[in-house]
């Protein structure tokens, strides 16, 4: 079985320590609860990627200490 764990939204990263606890608590339940499978694995789903930082052109253009 795969499942994937996702953070609540507006959660910001938290510590590694507690995203491992509750891993290894959501495995330990399943395994519980349907003992059939073989194998439990749960992944983390990745973060997203920041927003990438936009220069305009026009600022690399000006000369250095002038203002448009």
């Amino acid at each position: 079985m795969r499942l994937l764990l996702r953070p609540a939204p507006g959660a910001k990263g938290g510590c590694g320590s507690t995203a491992a606890r509750a891993r290894s608590a959501v495995e330990q339940a399943v395994r519980d609860a349907a003992p059939e499978f073989e194998r439990v694995v749960v992944e983390e789903e990745a973060p997203a990627a920041p927003e990438p930082v936009v220069i305009p052109v026009e600022s690399l253009l000006r000369a250095p200490g002038t203002r448009a």
